[in-house]
């Protein structure tokens, strides 16, 4: 195409047109409202993190709060949950700002993890039409109305005049948070690099999302790079484990020259140094005047960002954009008492927030202003008493209350408050907004609180949610306890979502979705990873309330991000699932072998000198305790190997497998072949073993005899053979399946052991290191009625982390666990509990042991289907388990999960 028309040309601006637009009124009001200049970073476990907001007042920082359950906390758990909100209160000597926020759910950086993970590994068209149809369940949720969810923040500052002195004391104020809401029951962590630019986009775009990777991408803030010489520090999540937060040394001296001058000096003289310290910086920028100029000209902040599409101070709203507004609302009035629980229950409504501004008074100022009011109740009551002769018993009370508080503030038990709380609503039309002030309005009335619509001080109002020292609105101001302050501590469990974990529902208190990592623990660079100490699961639910389906959505859901899965499927239930994913399923039956050898053994890596080896002392071990095992099973009282049997026993299996010239070496695995080719060996199996012991048949004769039936053609000799070349590379397939429903129930506990010893030779092997590797038991009493088999489940939790496989073990009452010190050791060994439906007689038991309150022992017998208790190491919370329609078909089974969501 050929452009005949001239085209325009035009002249870019200038820096004198930048200074012009810097000093309209419009630019002047956008930067005063914003506050925030720019973002810095904080040391962390020695690391640069980007955590600090550079205001025009100070610095500020945001700490994302999470916590336990209050709901699900025992009498004993709940009083320290509320003594650690009351210390923290009780020693604040420093003003904060608290937020309670809803917004839409997010699952675009989940799904991409998924889409990513998920094209390494090899998957079936339906288990790739499943990712699809997964991707659009998500996107549903987040458009979904009232699917929104909660998040908990404080914002600490500090807006002392000396840049240095306000670093050190806004670092000195979080560590003081760190330290104390650091317990068992809240998690507190720095929002940091893209979470804190992203929060601080969401102040003025409420629901939107920045991809803020895209921007570094295209390099769009490169230039700055280049122009200053410094680093974008790599944008890692944050820990949540305890950090000390800390500044440069450089920051660190200047803190403390600053404030030894300020001992030195009095205040007049203290002034004229201030006065003399800002003449000097304006010097400076007056003499590097063309520097700055070319700084301001080239840069470009993560700040232009943040800024919304405009700014309209109506009467009683803010227009953020064309199709965004936002409303102020102040509580005006409070009830007498409140809880932990009043303002968790308040924020309800889809795009709210609850801002709280928290003020720690003076003590002397307030107990004189406090003794003057008294005094004046006090005159009045007499002047009214003598003039109706009635007594004042409303007067006498308040005057009554206002002593004792003197009196607490004066022998130090108790601190006072001042709280700002203003509400603020979040909507795309102003239709909606309306409806939405009316809903929160009513909602707040049935809790003694009158919310009033700002008018004309939206601005204001709007500048102090913000996480800067601003606090521009002062009024509507109420005075607390420090216990009553410690209720605005906003608290719920917001902290179970993993990033590179299952989807497996969301809270029933706060909606948040749950993604949970199972083998986090075993990734140090994620966060909370020191807090989990293994990889394996408990799932307990009676028949009906959903527990074997919400096991088969979890291993549909892990096959996405690469896992393996090997499944003791007893009554034939996965059957339908594994074909529709591209399993492979193997019915195990008396007298049919199964192309699978318990004396396989595979290369590893030696935890201490990391180098390959063939571990041939644990295999030996390993097949002496199986003998053990089946022994014990057919024996009188279930007496296993005794005495000289044991190294008889031992002696046997490392005489079968020294007549093969294996040892320690990798290589002596292989052999060479007529042909000349390096070949595998053929490995003892258990008739070799079996002919080893009736060589010393005089030692122990019935375990020879014995023998006889797990060999050759007894009735139990499913597993003499070599391991078939097609069974051996069923995992490739990352899902099989063992079918144990045509074995009888001593057959199925043998089957069910030798499988778990064959499997842990083939989850070592080095060729499978680094892969999540999990093995899966329904109905786990199967082996809970034997302790042989018990110890065997019990070593997989102790050591399974060694070799990242995880064992999930369901079943329908823990009783079965419970009673035996090996089946406690199970459950103490599992990180991630699961909790579904059961019967009233045991929810007692499951609520002493989980260290549930009473309310949540009576809420276990109703759960609906679906509905679960979450019991972690770090926390209990109570969920709704989501089961799609794209997952109804492969996932529910008779008397599971229902077929709604």
């Amino acid at each position: 195409m050929e452009f005949n028309t001239k085209t325009s040309t035009y002249k870019l601006a200038t820096q004198k047109d930048v200074n012009k637009i810097k000093k309209t009124t419009i630019h002047k009001m956008m930067t005063q409202i914003i506050g925030i200049e720019d973002f810095e970073d904080v040391v962390i476990k020695n690391k640069p993190i980007m955590g600090i907001l550079r205001t025009l007042t100070g610095y500020s920082m945001v700490l994302r709060v999470s916590s336990a359950d209050p709901y699900l906390l025992s009498d004993a758990d709940f009083t320290s949950f509320e003594n650690t909100l009351l210390s923290l209160t009780y020693g604040l000597d420093f003003d904060l700002k608290l937020e309670r926020s809803t917004r839409n759910q997010n699952f675009k950086k989940y799904m991409e993890f998924i889409d990513l993970t998920s094209k390494k590994v090899k998957c079936s068209d339906y288990l790739l039409k499943y990712k699809e149809n997964l991707f659009k369940e998500f996107k549903n949720m987040e458009k979904q109305t009232g699917a929104s969810v909660k998040s908990n923040y404080i914002i600490v500052y500090s807006d002392d005049p000396n840049r240095a002195v306000a670093k050190k004391e806004l670092l000195d104020r979080a560590n003081y948070l760190l330290r104390v809401l650091q317990d068992s029951n809240f998690r507190l962590s720095v929002v940091g690099n893209m979470d804190l630019i992203q929060y601080v986009f969401n102040k003025f775009h409420m629901g939107e999302y920045v991809d803020l990777e895209k921007f570094i991408e295209s390099d769009a803030f490169n230039i700055v790079v280049e122009k200053v010489g410094e680093n974008i520090v790599p944008f890692e999540t944050i820990s949540d484990e305890f950090i000390e937060l800390k500044i440069s040394e450089e920051e660190e001296k200047k803190a403390k020259e600053e404030l030894e001058l300020r001992e030195k000096l009095s205040p007049k003289e203290y002034k004229k140094y201030q006065k003399k310290i800002k003449k000097e910086q304006a010097n400076y920028e007056k003499k590097h005047k063309k520097e700055l100029e070319e700084f301001n000209i080239l840069s470009t902040s993560y700040t232009e960002i943040i800024k919304p599409d405009v700014f309209m101070e109506k009467s009683d709203y803010i227009q953020l954009g064309s199709i965004s507004y936002v409303r102020c609302l102040a509580v005006t009035t409070l009830p007498s008492s409140i809880n932990v629980f009043t303002l968790n229950s308040l924020n309800n409504i889809e795009n709210m927030e609850i801002n709280i501004s928290l003020q720690k008074l003076n003590d002397a100022r307030m107990s004189k202003v406090l003794r003057n009011e008294s005094n004046k109740i006090i005159s009045n009551i007499h002047l009214k008493e003598k003039q109706t002769g009635a007594l004042e018993h409303a007067q006498r009370k308040m005057a009554a209350n206002i002593e004792g508080l003197i009196e607490a503030i004066e022998t130090n038990s108790d601190k006072l408050f001042s709280a700002q709380i203003i509400i603020k609503l979040w909507s795309n039309n102003l239709i909606e907004l309306e409806n939405m002030t009316k809903t929160v309005k009513e909602n707040f009335e049935k809790t003694a609180m009158n919310l009033r619509v700002l008018f004309k001080d939206q601005k204001n109002a709007f500048m102090t949610t913000l996480p800067t020292p601003v606090i521009a609105y002062k009024e509507s101001k109420k005075n607390f306890t420090a216990g009553a302050a410690s209720c605005l501590i906003p608290n719920g469990c917001t902290h179970l979502r993993h990033s590179e974990g299952r989807f497996i529902g969301r809270s029933l208190i706060t909606n948040f979705p749950i993604i949970l990592d199972h083998f986090i623990c075993q990734k140090p660079d994620q966060p909370e990873s020191e807090m989990y100490s293994n990889s394996n699961v408990y799932i307990v639910g009676k028949s009906g309330s959903g527990k074997s389906s919400f096991l088969k959505l979890q291993i549909a859901r892990s096959l996405l991000i690469g896992d393996v899965h090997v499944i003791f499927d007893p009554h034939g239930e996965y059957k339908k699932m594994i074909d529709k994913l591209g399993g492979k399923y193997v019915y195990l039956r008396n007298g049919i072998k199964t192309g699978i050898n318990p004396l396989e053994i595979k290369v590893i890596i030696d935890d201490i000198t990391k180098e390959k080896t063939v571990p041939v002392n644990e295999k030996i071990a390993e097949i002496t305790a199986l003998i053990n095992n089946f022994i014990a099973t057919y024996r009188k009282d279930n007496v296993g190997l005794v005495g000289a049997e044991i190294t008889t026993v031992t002696e046997a299996v490392r005489a079968i497998y020294e007549e093969r010239g294996i040892t320690s070496n990798p290589e002596s695995l292989f052999e060479i072949n007529d042909n000349g080719e390096k070949v595998k060996k053929n490995l003892p199996t258990l008739s070799d073993l079996k002919l080893e012991l009736e060589r010393n048949k005089e030692k122990l004769p019935e375990v020879a005899e014995m023998m006889k039936i797990i060999t050759g053609d007894g009735i139990m000799s499913l597993f003499d053979c070599q391991t078939d070349e097609e069974i051996a590379h069923m995992l490739d397939t990352r899902l099989v399946c063992f079918s144990l429903k045509e074995l009888d129930d001593v057959t199925k506990t043998y089957a069910m052991t030798t499988l778990l010893n064959w499997l842990w030779a083939m989850f070592s092997a080095w060729e499978l290191a680094g892969i999540q590797k999990n093995i899966d038991i329904d109905e786990g009493w199967l082996l809970s009625k034997h302790k042989q088999s018990l110890e065997i489940l019990e070593n997989y939790s102790r050591s399974g982390r060694k070799y990242m496989i995880s064992l999930t073990i369901a079943s329908q009452s823990i009783q079965e666990f419970l009673g035996t010190p090996e089946g406690k050791a199970i459950l103490d060994a599992c990180s991630f509990k699961y909790i579904f439906r059961q019967d009233a007689k045991l929810s007692n038991e499951i609520g002493e042991y989980f260290g549930l309150s009473d309310s949540a022992k009576n809420k276990l017998p109703n759960f609906q289907k679906g509905q679960c208790i979450i019991a972690t190491e770090i926390g209990n919370l109570m969920a709704q388990v989501d089961l799609f329609d794209s997952e109804k078909d492969f996932a529910t089974t008779s008397g599971g999960m229902n077929n709604e969501k």
